[in-house]
């Protein structure tokens, strides 16, 4: 891979996005009540609290932060129960997950002897209900307590969450059983279903906390860069300075195996950079002298000195890390729907444990069965499985793609990725390299070489188009001049008119020229055909209405292009590229790769029509680009993908960025786009499914409270370890 794969590919966006962290969350109710509390503030535009990361992301109607909005949202967040802080950054649950541990350790102790005492009536001591009443009550209480407290804590606010089932479950128990035994009531107790309730949901929750954290931190040292130090070039000699203090424009050294420090220019030296940090690049890149590097990729043989450029918050990597945050803070559809299920879910829950106890009692099974049953009810309810079952897979997904070089930043792009049914191509910068250079110049007889080359690129230098630049780098080898212009106009697509001096000329394609009334000689146009037949673009110059020349130049194909067009089709997708060249030179490329159909000759604000064109007869698009020309197509296609080293307006609309410039990336978007949208499907279909059925098994009595608290937990961590398989996708690119 060339140098270029290290252009500075992003650009930070207006800062109108806070992300708070959220503490004290227990389900997925609590995220939906938090977002409510938050959403009627009035400076607030949009808010999604992820209960898989804990974070909430907030949207302000006014890019202008004012004073004192900060803390009004901790103070909204605090109100409604929780704790809440400015993020910053992934952050471990470990004290949390030890807060578990703990009331795990002492509540499963505790249950053993509650267990023997309940089934094993030999070995009973003297007063064994008055024991282990007391055991009981220990459990359910201090194990308990997280939930408890929650309870306690939403029933202020006229709320009910999982944690509400949970603690009136247990303690409905504990009560019975209580009375009972303090009563000298000839009936049943409950104490090993009170405790076991307690420890087994501790238990669950335990280990779902331990596979969110795990899934949580699959970005790993994406995020941090682990340095330290810098050894910073000061005059003839060197100082090492933390990490923090470096500046842009300071020059730094860095060592064979050593880590870059920030995001910089080569100055001297030559090495190649384990960048598969930030691209999932398996080789490293050669890079030398005016390469520009990223922060946190590895330098692995030379001694390089390097000027830097944008160092911590400004670099690649922490704006890597900000999209995914941001992409993992957005709700893709599909959750939304699991959202209003899971807010209307405990209401239905109660009606139904109510309506299990009544029935029962009606059937005349007696107070004790119907108790136990409806106790059953509210145990194996589990709502949190539908509201992680999509946060947990977007997180895991999405921060996959990251480390392959893969920005998801718009979680909708999954569901969109699936009903994709063609593909098109930008053809410069995306089936080719861009690497456009000039391969001849034809001129009239009485003009020279040097002349139609001047000419041409006294026009173009005021031009970004590759071709422009190309041309103008031609004319730099070869030591020519360039001249002045006047009276400068330009038809983006078509051509450049201006006056150098006295002269009126004309640059660009030969449509341009004929339409300006300038004949082209049948010798100069035997040359285009010529060209044009071997893939090449042809540019021409006409000097006072008459065409004197005209410049061919080449483009490389990607080495990928064909296997990557392949794989594309590979997925029962059809292909096809959209250029403004002319229709030669795009079917010679389109040959080349095997891409099934051309759309050549389309201006640049032409080719968004052609996007909707092909979406009006049925298909599905995605669209590859990576110019500001592209902009509009990808902003109406159905899947826009923006290659990373491509123009900010172009990243700026694309649904999913490619870091790694490189076209087998687009099948892998594509790919783990589709697994990832599986997983979530999977995940709905299992939480959804779960529910229908544990719920009527409890209500009937098939299975008691003990097991449906089993049930229940392992619900939850069913969906976050079905998530984490995510981890395992490599594609094509890194294999």
């Amino acid at each position: 891979m060339s140098s270029d794969t290290y252009q500075q590919p992003f650009s930070a966006k207006e800062g109108k996005i806070v992300e708070l962290k959220i503490t004290g969350m227990t389900c997925t109710s609590c995220a939906a009540r938090i977002e409510k509390k938050l959403q009627k503030l009035g400076d607030v535009e949009n808010v999604a609290v992820n209960f898989a990361t804990e974070v909430a992301t907030i949207s302000l109607a006014n890019p202008d932060i004012r004073e004192g909005i900060l803390s009004e949202l901790i103070k909204t967040v605090e109100s409604a129960g929780y704790g809440a802080d400015l993020y910053a950054g992934q952050r471990t649950k470990r004290e949390r997950q030890n807060r578990y541990l703990t009331r795990l350790v002492v509540s499963t102790v505790l249950l053993i002897p509650t267990v023997i005492f309940s089934f094993g009536s030999s070995l009973r001591p003297p007063a064994w209900q008055d024991v282990t009443l007391l055991v009981t009550t220990l459990v359910v209480i201090y194990g308990g307590w997280p939930f408890h407290k929650a309870t306690a804590v939403n029933l202020k606010h006229f709320s009910l969450t999982m944690d509400s089932l949970v603690s009136l479950g247990s303690v409905s128990a504990l009560l019975w059983s209580a009375v009972v035994t303090l009563g000298s009531i000839s009936a049943p107790v409950y104490f090993d279903e009170a405790a076991g309730i307690t420890a087994v949901i501790l238990l669950g929750r335990f280990l779902e906390e331990r596979v969110k954290h795990q899934a949580s931190n699959v970005m790993g040292d994406l995020f941090v860069l682990g340095l330290k130090d810098a050894e910073v070039l000061r005059g003839d000699s060197t100082e090492v300075i933390g990490i923090e203090e470096l500046r842009p424009g300071d020059v730094f050294i860095v060592k064979p195996g050593g880590k870059i420090a920030a995001d910089g220019v080569v100055v001297s030296g030559a090495s190649a950079i384990d960048a598969s940090l930030v691209t999932g690049e398996a080789m490293p890149v050669e890079v030398q002298s005016g390469s520009y590097v990223v922060g946190g990729t590895i330098n692995t043989y030379g001694v390089l000195r390097i000027e830097a450029k944008k160092v911590g918050e400004d670099g690649v990597l922490a704006e890597i890390g900000r999209l995914v945050a941001e992409a993992q803070g957005k709700k893709a559809k599909i959750q939304k729907l699991a959202d209003k299920i899971s807010s209307v879910f405990i209401p239905i829950v109660l009606s139904l444990s109510l309506v299990s106890f009544v029935l029962w009692l009606t059937l005349g099974y007696g107070l004790s069965h119907a108790f136990i049953d409806a106790v059953a009810v509210l145990v194996v309810a589990c709502p949190c499985a539908m509201g992680l079952a999509t946060p947990i897979a977007l997180m895991v997904g999405l921060s996959r793609g990251a480390r392959l070089g893969i920005l998801i930043q718009d979680p909708d792009a999954l569901e969109n990725s699936r009903r994709v049914t063609a593909v098109v191509l930008d053809k410069t910068g995306t089936i080719t390299t861009g690497s456009i250079a000039v391969e001849e110049i034809a001129t009239l007889v009485g003009y020279d070489e040097k002349e139609i080359l001047s000419v041409a690129a006294s026009l173009e230098q005021h031009s970004e188009h590759l071709i422009a630049k190309a041309i103008c780098a031609h004319a730099a080898e070869r030591g020519i001049v360039l001249a002045d212009t006047e009276q400068f106009s330009a038809v983006p697509g078509e051509g450049i008119e201006a006056n150098i001096g006295p002269t009126h000329v004309l640059v660009g394609k030969r449509d341009f020229l004929e339409r300006s009334g300038i004949e082209v000689s049948h010798k100069l146009l035997s040359r285009e055909v010529n060209a044009e037949s071997r893939g090449k673009s042809v540019i021409w110059i006409a000097s006072d209405g008459v065409a004197v020349g005209l410049i061919s130049l080449s483009d490389t194909i990607r080495a990928e292009a064909r296997s990557a067009i392949a794989k594309i089709k590979s997925m029962g997708v059809h292909t096809l590229m959209i250029t403004g060249d002319n229709e030669s030179v795009a079917r010679n490329v389109a040959q080349l790769v095997g891409i099934d159909e051309v759309i050549a000759g389309v201006m640049p604000q032409d080719k968004a029509e052609k996007i909707l064109s092909l979406q009006k007869v049925g298909e599905v698009v995605a669209m590859v680009g990576d110019g500001i020309n592209d902009a509009p197509a990808l902003a109406v296609a159905d899947l826009s993908i923006a290659i990373g080293s491509g123009t900010d307006a172009a990243l700026a609309v694309a649904n999913i960025t490619l870091v790694k410039d490189n076209l087998t990336a687009v099948s892998d978007a594509i790919l783990l786009s589709r697994k990832t949208f599986t997983i979530i499907k999977s995940n709905l279909a299992w939480a959804f499914g779960y529910n229908v059925v544990a719920i009527p098994l409890a209500a009937f009595g098939v299975i008691n409270p003990l097991i449906s608290a089993g049930f229940m937990s392992f619900s939850s961590i069913f969906v976050v370890l079905n998530a984490l398989r995510l981890k395992s996708f490599k594609g094509e690119q890194s294999g």
